[in-house]
């Protein structure tokens, strides 16, 4: 900065709300599709977003080191265990099947 500070990046560090969560939510209750990208889904709040997506709602989680346990419990849930630009691509491929 200017006056010899540091800029703050744009992250939520540990410990920190999450700005906008319950309009996250909000969005995530509406969604048609709903994919995480690059994550543990071990962080909260922001890993409980998939679970406010609705039931019938497909969900895809695209990481390349899947974290077993509580994943069992979301529903539709496609897991691609991959780096995210490998994933994505086999997201994209899924996707133009399902059509």
């Amino acid at each position: 900065a200017p006056d010899g500070g540091q800029y703050r990046p744009h992250i939520v560090w540990f410990g920190e709300g999450v700005p906008m969560f319950e309009s996250a939510i909000n969005i995530a209750m509406q969604a048609d599709a709903f994919v995480v990208i690059g994550t543990s889904l071990q962080v909260y709040p922001a890993a409980s977003l998939i679970n406010y997506a609705p039931p019938f709602c497909p969900k895809y989680l695209i990481d390349k080191k899947v974290p077993k346990g509580e994943l069992g419990k979301v529903k539709n849930l496609t897991v691609i265990e991959k780096v995210a630009s490998e994933g994505v691509k086999e997201l994209q491929k899924l996707l133009n099947e399902s059509k």
